[in-house]
């Protein structure tokens, strides 16, 4: 079939709404486009380098709490003066233990007098859990805590002394949660001895921090307490 005849035999069958064999109907306006190849997107040669520098930046705010570096040290590297983190007054002797959250630090600090405190975190000697259920007095103060993990028990500080005498309760959050991680804050004498003893809650459950019980000490010496926890 000669070229002129081919053509005519497209247009005619275009004007009868057919296709011819091997010849697919395409509007009049269609103009076939140059082909596209999708590629990946190109990162900038400082992608890695920026990916880089986000971790150290999270680190930087992460990695002081974990090491139970001293709260008013903090606060300077953070820009907001010797005396407050996170809001809250602070003293050149706190400190926090390793694995305690910042949360229920800010709760425990908060409620302590004047004086450096040092927080310290409850972990089972049995299992090194560290989520129990907490019986508390919360008038004359006092409070035992039970290993969720393994069900070991153990007084706070010197609790145990008069626990006979004690009217304790079944610690628990408004939400309905009984399951806390536990942390106890030590106010300190100038010469480091124990003042009071601040029992702090964070519950399992919502998160929600706050001190179910608290003390006075006025007796010496103390050390023995900051590891009775």
């Amino acid at each position: 079939m000669s070229a002129s005849v081919l053509a005519a035999s497209v247009m005619s069958a275009r004007g009868m709404g057919r296709t011819l064999p091997g010849i697919e109907a395409r509007s009049p306006c269609y103009a076939p486009g140059p082909p596209t190849v999708r590629r990946p997107e190109k990162r900038s040669r400082h992608w890695g380098a920026a990916m880089r520098l986000r971790g150290v930046v999270i680190a930087f705010f992460l990695v002081p709490l974990a090491w139970g570096v001293p709260l008013c040290l903090w606060s300077r590297w953070m820009g907001a003066g010797p005396g407050v983190w996170n809001d809250v007054p602070v003293h050149a002797g706190d400190q926090v233990g390793e694995g305690v959250s910042a949360e229920l630090a800010v709760a425990v600090r908060n409620a302590a007098d004047g004086r450096p405190v040092k927080i310290v975190p409850s972990v089972c000697g049995g299992c090194g859990g560290r989520v129990f259920c907490v019986l508390v007095d919360d008038v004359e103060g006092g409070a035992e805590r039970v290993c969720v993990g393994c069900g070991g028990r153990a007084f706070i500080a010197d609790s145990e002394g008069f626990w006979e005498d004690a009217d304790p309760g079944e610690a628990g959050c408004p939400c309905g949660g009984e399951e806390f991680e536990t942390a106890v804050a030590f106010s300190l004498t100038g010469d480091g001895s124990v003042r009071w003893v601040t029992v702090g809650l964070r519950c399992q459950k919502d998160g929600a921090a706050g001190v179910y019980a608290d003390w006075k000490i006025d007796y010496g010496p103390t050390d023995h307490l900051l590891t009775m926890v």
